[in-house]
This record gives structure tokens, sequence and C-alpha cells, in this order.
């Protein structure tokens, strides 16, 4: 084999191994996203409801139990 070929051979391996390197990091990169999109939206959610069930004047005690956030949690909302 030709020194030419060889180094062709390497550049064409490189330029494939960062393309599927980018590739991989964009696929978990969005599945990152995705999941802490997620986490936030559950977390809004909890803590809508928890001002809903606040403001109805429903007891910190059962609120907090059910959300799972503190009293002072509550209180910010």
């Amino acid at each position: 084999m030709s020194q030419l070929f060889i180094s062709d051979m390497i550049q064409k391996s490189m330029a494939q191994g960062r393309e599927e390197g980018i590739m991989q990091g964009i696929i978990q990169g969005r599945e990152e996203g995705i999941e802490q999109g997620m986490e936030r939206g559950m977390e809004k959610g909890i803590h809508q409801t928890a001002k809903n069930l606040r403001d109805t004047g429903i007891s910190m005690d059962i609120i907090s139990r059910s959300t799972g956030l503190t009293a002072e949690e509550i209180q910010r909302l």
C-alpha cells in the first residue's frame, strides 16, 4: 500500500469518527434537554397545583404531604 493511500484512509476514518461523535453528542444533548424539560414541567405543575390548593384554603399540611413541598415553599408560591 502506498503512503498516500494510507494517509487518505486515516483522514477519512478520522472524519467519519468526528461525524459519528457529533451525531452522538446531538442525540445525547436532545435526550438530556427533553429530560430536563419534563422535570421542569413537572415541577411547575406541582407548584401551580400547590398554589391553587393553597388559594382555595386547603391546609398547608395536606398540600405539603400531597406535593412533597415544604410549608415554606408553598407560602412562597
